[in-house]
């Protein structure tokens, strides 16, 4: 039992929950939304949708695997001892083997999916995604800024992945796809919010982590931004990114707020901007390891947040392409 919760551990369960999660409120609260609004139903079936939900998560199993697989010598001096999985749990050679199974198969099943919706570059991007995921841990992770931009990235374009897997279906029904084309532009803006926080946001957290494993990273030869550019600099540039982060909120707040109304306006408040004020509070007296933990914690408990807010796009999307201007 002990085996199968250290398992569970090492493809980071709680991130997968987080992202399954983010997948399904996607399509419930933006692309169906836009659908309804035209009384028609998705180009891609529940299932379809599904299986490429499933073969994303295999991917992003993958990935975390991967990491662990070449991070072992950082985590053995970073981590506690029965949080050290690869060469407990499983000899890197098996987590090797396991990082290829669960890549081919997400890969293939995205591939599957892409081709029986009519878009085969599904398939496509998901070999970028794992090529990507799979370089990050072997040499990005260990560069100045350029490692933490990766995974930022990479997380980002995984809650905008349905968008694009719903455009491609769209513009193989062109005569569809120029009736909404124009909808389509109008509502964009909401996915490049929340795309672009996400991006904001997982640099913040990767960023915290390079600071939470700094005695690691340098003893193993790292070029991570807080062993590059020092302690006061990274803290710095974290209160800059943490404030484009509450002013953003604030212009999506205002933005939409007749949609939103006073209510949703007062919640967003409080289960984003005021957490992310928390956290520069906490940074600031941030020394120890374990204030570092609790930095990537809250900034993981703010990620959770930014899915309520999805949820509350439903309205946006409903009145925007009702005709009621933004």
């Amino acid at each position: 039992m002990k085996d199968f919760k250290d398992f569970f551990n090492l493809i980071r369960w709680k991130n997968i929950i987080i992202i399954f999660l983010g997948l399904l409120l996607v399509r419930m609260s933006i692309i169906n939304p836009f659908y309804h609004v035209f009384h028609i139903y998705s180009l891609i079936s529940l299932t379809s949708y599904m299986l490429f939900v499933f073969g994303t998560l295999l991917i992003v199993a993958a990935a975390n695997i991967i990491n662990d697989y070449f991070d072992y010598d950082i985590d053995v001096i970073n981590r506690d001892e029965d949080k050290v999985y690869i060469g407990k749990l499983m000899k890197k050679e098996t987590a090797l083997k396991l990082f290829y199974i669960f890549s081919i198969v997400g890969v293939v099943i995205h591939f599957l999916v892409g081709y029986f919706n009519g878009c085969i570059q599904l398939g496509a991007i998901s070999i970028v995604f794992v090529a990507m995921g799979y370089f990050y841990s072997l040499k990005y992770k260990r560069q100045f800024i350029s490692g933490n931009i990766v995974i930022a990235f990479l997380y980002s374009m995984i809650i905008f992945l349905p968008a694009i897997f719903e455009l491609f279906c769209l513009t193989k029904n062109l005569s569809l796809f120029k009736v909404l084309v124009q909808d389509i532009k109008s509502v964009s803006i909401i996915f490049i919010f929340f795309t672009c926080f996400t991006f904001l946001l997982t640099l913040m957290r990767d960023i915290v982590k390079d600071m939470k494993n700094e005695i690691g990273d340098r003893d193993c030869g790292c070029q991570t931004i807080i062993i590059k550019i020092g302690e006061k600099k990274t803290k710095n540039l974290l209160y800059i990114l943490s404030i484009a982060l509450i002013f953003g909120t604030i212009w999506f707040v205002y933005h939409y707020f007749e949609f939103l109304g006073i209510i949703y306006a007062i919640i967003i408040a409080l289960i984003i901007v005021l957490p992310l004020i928390y956290f520069m509070k906490e940074l600031r007296k941030a020394i120890a390891q374990q204030d570092y933990d609790f930095l990537v914690q809250l900034l993981g408990m703010i990620f959770i947040s930014l899915l309520f807010t999805i949820s509350f796009s439903k309205n946006i999307f409903i009145n925007v392409l009702n005709g009621i201007p933004a």
